[in-house]
């Protein structure tokens, strides 16, 4: 009731001073690029060093130049953010579309707070406070930097969508980053490794060749597939784990039981540990005695810390099996006897109930679940692999 209220108490007193005083109420927190805050004014103060990079990232923008490259650019430079981070992509794009910088001032865009969540308003709801922030850019140049940004982006809404099927299932067995699907002349499809790409704070990592999609998730495909039209033996499988699980260990009940008290035990250490200081400050004991005892008791901490650790990952292994078990019920009740006309989405629900992991290179194709299969392509294979030397 008490935190009700006071939000209630600060969400009045906001909208008063917005309405009556037109004032912009926040001021708190690292601030807006290209000015500081005056606290006894409430305005917003600009900066020249910042306010030459906003006008440089808006000039750069409509020459043509895109986010990432100006993001490269400025981290090229040693040019930090407001934070003293680096730039992104996603930095600069939300810099160039704040129309603060020609002067316009909202308040209430946005409702709740970001340890809730935030959620936009309509515009009708936003309130313009004049003469809070004063502007760096021209409106000309500011909404025709706007106008490339939406060209920009029916452009890239008219590339036809790509689905591919292991994204999110599959590393590169060169470096370990992910591999993501990445389209070529807006025809041929690839799996690349991430790291191949230079990003706008790091350079190129890795040196992986693409691989052809249409092979790759053929060969996945293929034995996951073949898996699935068996999905008793897979389901024996689980359950002779599980049962050499609980053979060697606790039932999962006892498992919490065990675990509780390993940390009912951790935590009695400290008060341990002050009670053997206590009784040296009052010379009941020598000084070797404390040390001896209170070094013991580390050794058993240690001892019962590793314990707890080794617990909760066998619970977490249980889990993982049962849960294993009634996702590939559910997926084969439901695709196994239409497994020629299965959709992408079908596809993606049996890698996840097999929980499949691929690493994939130029050379071969390792791929492992709750049942591990591992397939190399033989040298006579059809390589799978292009040059990134390409037109695109």
């Amino acid at each position: 009731m008490y935190v009700a209220a006071t939000v209630e108490a600060t969400t009045r007193a906001k909208k008063r001073l917005v309405d009556e005083r037109g004032v912009l109420p926040q001021g708190t927190g690292i601030g807006l690029y290209g000015y500081k805050w005056d606290s006894k004014n409430k305005k917003r103060i600009q900066l020249d060093f910042e306010a030459k990079i906003v006008q440089k990232i808006f000039t750069m923008l409509d020459e043509g130049s895109g986010f990432f490259n100006i993001a490269r650019a400025l981290n090229e430079q040693g040019i930090p953010t407001k934070s003293g981070s680096k730039w992104y992509s996603f930095t600069v794009r939300r810099l160039a579309a704040n129309p603060a910088y020609i002067g316009l001032t909202y308040f209430g865009k946005t409702a709740g707070s970001k340890k809730t969540k935030l959620i936009p308003r309509d515009k009708k709801d936003w309130k313009l406070l004049p003469d809070v922030t004063p502007p760096i850019i021209s409106e000309e140049l500011f909404y025709r930097v706007q106008e490339r940004i939406e060209r920009s982006r029916e452009r890239h809404a008219a590339i036809p969508h790509r689905d591919y099927l292991v994204t999110g299932h599959i590393v590169c067995a060169e470096c370990g980053s992910p591999v993501v699907g990445s389209c070529l002349s807006r025809k041929h499809r690839y799996y690349r490794c991430r790291s191949t790409n230079p990003t706008a704070v790091a350079g190129k990592t890795c040196s992986a060749r693409y691989i052809r999609a249409d092979y790759l998730e053929e060969v996945v495909w293929k034995n996951v597939r073949e898996v699935l039209e068996h999905p008793e033996v897979i389901l024996a499988e689980l359950k002779r784990q599980t049962d050499e699980q609980n053979k060697l260990c606790l039932q999962e009940s006892d498992l919490n039981v065990e675990i509780t008290r390993l940390e009912r035990r951790l935590r009695d250490y400290v008060k341990q540990e002050r009670q053997l200081i206590m009784l040296l400050r009052h010379s009941e004991v020598t000084q070797d005695y404390v040390l001896d005892e209170i070094n013991k008791l580390k050794r058993d901490r240690q001892t019962d810390q590793e314990e707890l650790q080794t617990l909760k990952e066998t619970k977490a292994r249980l889990s993982h099996m049962i849960d294993a078990e009634t996702k590939l019920n559910e997926f084969c009740q439901r695709v196994r006897q239409n497994l020629d006309n299965a959709t992408i989405h079908d596809k993606r629900l049996a890698l996840d109930a097999l929980d499949i992991r691929v690493t994939a290179s130029s050379q071969s194709i390792d791929i492992k679940g709750i049942i591990p299969v591992d397939i190399t392509p033989s040298p006579s294979s059809t390589d799978v692999t292009t040059i990134a030397q390409t037109s695109a």
